[in-house]
């Protein structure tokens, strides 16, 4: 089986792919190791410095693609497509780009106190009153 050799300068170089916007893909590429290998030295200990560098290189990438964004949204950059920008931002950085939002709800106090048909009048109370607010919100 062929094994990849992990390198002095891969921690130098991972941060560099990261300053130059890459995905952890174009990095594994530029490496020229798989993704799978690349993930695994990003929680292996035993690769000096590495799990930091990667970290850093993946801050890196996503500053680049911010300030493309940045850049973009301010005219700077001819022809620039908002739409396809966001969807990539999502599609990379599902963590910071997401528009779900979720709220934790305890119904704990009320459901030792409530029928089984009480709570559910209660929740469909709840959810109506959250459609309505969040047709309010997107104008319908």
């Amino acid at each position: 089986m062929y094994e990849i050799e992990y390198k002095r300068d891969t921690n130098r170089r991972i941060i560099e792919c990261g300053k130059l916007g890459m995905s952890i893909i174009q990095m594994a590429a530029e490496l020229g190791v798989s993704r799978k290998t690349l993930l695994r030295w990003s929680t292996d200990s035993s690769k000096p410095g590495f799990i930091e560098a990667f970290d850093l290189a993946q801050t890196y990438a996503q500053a680049h693609m911010e300030d493309i964004g940045f850049k973009g949204m301010r005219g700077m950059y001819k022809g620039f497509n908002g739409p396809t920008y966001l969807q990539t931002m999502k599609v990379r950085y599902k963590d910071d780009y997401s528009e779900v939002d979720t709220h934790k709800v305890d119904f704990s106090s009320l459901v030792k106190a409530m029928s089984d048909t009480e709570i559910n009048d209660k929740l469909k109370e709840m959810m109506d009153k959250a459609n309505n607010q969040s047709n309010k919100l997107s104008g319908e």
